[in-house]
């Protein structure tokens, strides 16, 4: 799932669509997209140049971690995922997550690599 121009030069990576945004049909939503949204509007960045997904269109229902998913459905939404990100032209891609973070770059633990500049796998 994806919300914003297909031209987008960012694009934050979430690892889950959540419960609300499903119903809302977006991929990120509520105070925390709202939050990102104005300070990139307060940086001067156009809307146009910057979009959200998430890797798994669907959230455990119970709360558990992506890995009580089943697993076949995982391969299969991340393969979806990878094929649009291959095709999508981002230059900066921001991981939402320990399991987008994971995902992207092969490392652990995104706090431990809080504000660095790695490159994607």
């Amino acid at each position: 799932m994806f919300d914003g121009s297909l031209d987008s030069q960012i694009l934050f990576v979430s690892d889950f669509q959540r419960i609300n945004c499903r119903a809302e049909g977006v991929p990120l939503c509520g105070y925390f997209k709202e939050f990102i949204v104005s300070q990139l509007r307060a940086a001067g960045i156009p809307d146009s140049q910057y979009g959200f997904c998430c890797i798994h269109a669907l959230t455990p229902s119970d709360g558990k971690t992506v890995e009580k998913l089943n697993v076949d459905l995982r391969r299969e939404q991340l393969l979806t995922f990878k094929s649009f990100l291959a095709s999508h032209k981002a230059n900066v891609i921001v991981p939402l997550g320990d399991y987008a973070f994971e995902y992207l770059t092969g490392l652990k633990s995104i706090s431990k690599w809080h504000c660095s500049v790695l490159q994607t796998t």
